[in-house]
């Protein structure tokens, strides 16, 4: 007969008898989906009783009784606070304290003081039940304790100490300098809490802490809490590369992987939910180039040689398509190697005109040769083809203010003055409009609107 048809009687003379404690909790998690007087009521006789272990029977099984709202909470934790008052024996006190940890959101400040009375105790298992008995009470005087046991000796105590300072609404700058100082503590969970608490004050430095903790191969999965609470796409790319190493992977943990694939999964949703320049269409190709490259300084020259090809290709045409076709433009043209490019002969033009994964332009691939070649030239002079393109505005990107794409310009007077450089150096399909679009591209100039997410 299964003990979930047992009568409550029952289930309580197998607590009280039971030499082992392999079933209680499974026996007390019964008795707290039953919630009736008569069971309270035997809870209040047991707690009354001079015998230890029924003290304990009756404190752990009032401390869940019901579904919140609890019927009997009030009655409980008057109850719990009496035992407070006079009970010596530190496991009877640790359970009730956990027990009211499980219903302290609407405490009196008496009852908060009458909990923070236990912070000067030298009694681990006290200090255990105080930890939890102060979680989420958003009172500075509990906070304070907490910050306290966060210094604990005890890896439990300071794990779960910083974990509830961590997640706190309260936010000054004790709080923020306490996780500070558990960053680098040599208990991992407790280094992670932390590491989430400064994520959910959106900490700046604290993106370069993840990173770094990704970086060390060998974390738990609550970084990606952390992750999520930053909605720093950014980590999208590392993450998906981490699970493409460890997916066929038999020795890692299946609960992990599900769980780095869950972090996947809600960090695209977020992604997919960002407001973003009224140009981006629904192709996640389109979207990850707005999100990742479009407007984000670069001054790498192959990078910068990479769009000067694709954007002299883009005339006349779609930057879309371009993007379509970039993976093949890049098998094609040597993975942008500006030397190569610059040393093709007829046969290689003849070859990229019978490819039909790139634009079979002509004109386009003469140009391209002619301009690798003009480009080399620049690097020489210059030492950099940055050097040259990043002087025209003082090293520094152009950040645009502008509220609708309407507003942003087909030209403008510095890309006026590049397109008339780069012609008198002899580069071919490359007007103001069509240096204007590299600029936006290489990061030159920030022109995403003011509502995008990347701005």
């Amino acid at each position: 007969m299964s003990r979930l048809n047992w009568t409550n009687d029952k289930i309580i003379s197998r607590l009280q008898n039971n030499k082992s404690t392999k079933t209680r909790w499974e026996n007390i998690k019964i008795l707290r989906t039953r919630p009736s007087r008569d069971l309270f009521k035997k809870c209040e006789e047991l707690i009354k009783s001079n015998n230890y272990k029924d003290k304990l029977i009756g404190i752990d099984i009032l401390a869940q009784l019901g579904i919140p709202p609890r019927p009997f909470i009030q009655k409980t934790l008057k109850i719990y606070f009496d035992i407070l008052k006079t009970e010596t024996n530190p496991y009877i006190i640790k359970s009730t304290l956990y027990g009211i940890s499980h219903n302290n959101d609407n405490l009196t400040n008496t009852q908060i003081k009458k909990i923070c009375d236990f912070q000067n105790t030298n009694n681990y298992i006290i200090k255990e039940g105080l930890v939890h008995a102060l979680g989420f009470i958003e009172n500075l005087e509990s906070i304070n304790i907490l910050i306290k046991l966060t210094k604990d000796k005890s890896n439990y105590i300071r794990n779960w100490a910083t974990f509830f300072i961590g997640q706190s609404e309260i936010d000054n700058s004790i709080i923020r300098e306490t996780l500070w100082n558990r960053i680098k503590d040599k208990h991992q969970e407790t280094r992670f809490e932390a590491i989430c608490g400064l994520a959910i004050r959106n900490e700046q430095n604290i993106i370069k802490i993840i990173k770094d903790e990704l970086l060390k191969d060998d974390y738990s999965s609550l970084i990606f809490e952390a992750i999520l609470e930053t909605k720093n796409l950014d980590f999208l790319p590392i993450l998906k590369e981490q699970f493409s190493k460890i997916e066929n992977d038999s020795e890692i943990n299946e609960s992990w992987k599900n769980e780095l694939k869950d972090c996947i999964k809600n960090l695209t949703e977020i992604k997919m939910m960002k407001t973003r320049c009224a140009w981006v269409n629904k192709d996640q190709l389109y979207i990850d180039y707005h999100d990742n490259e479009w407007g984000k300084p670069t001054k790498d020259d192959k990078t910068l040689f990479e769009f000067l090809v694709l954007e002299s290709f883009q005339a006349g045409l779609s930057w879309y398509t371009i993007l379509k076709k970039r993976e093949a433009f890049r098998e094609a043209f040597d993975n942008f190697d500006v030397k190569k490019v610059a040393d093709y002969n007829e046969d290689k033009i003849n070859k990229l005109l019978e490819n039909e994964g790139i634009i079979r332009h002509r004109g386009k691939i003469v140009a391209a040769i002619n301009n690798a070649k003009l480009f080399i030239a620049i690097q020489k002079e210059f030492g950099s083809f940055s050097n040259f393109i990043w002087n025209y505005v003082n090293n520094e990107p152009i950040e645009n203010n502008w509220d609708s794409i309407k507003d942003v310009p087909a030209t403008t007077i510095i890309s006026d003055q590049i397109a008339k450089d780069l012609k008198k150096r002899g580069f071919k399909f490359f007007g103001s409009t069509t240096i204007y679009a590299y600029m936006q591209a290489v990061g030159i100039v920030n022109d995403h609107t003011n509502d995008c997410f990347c701005k």
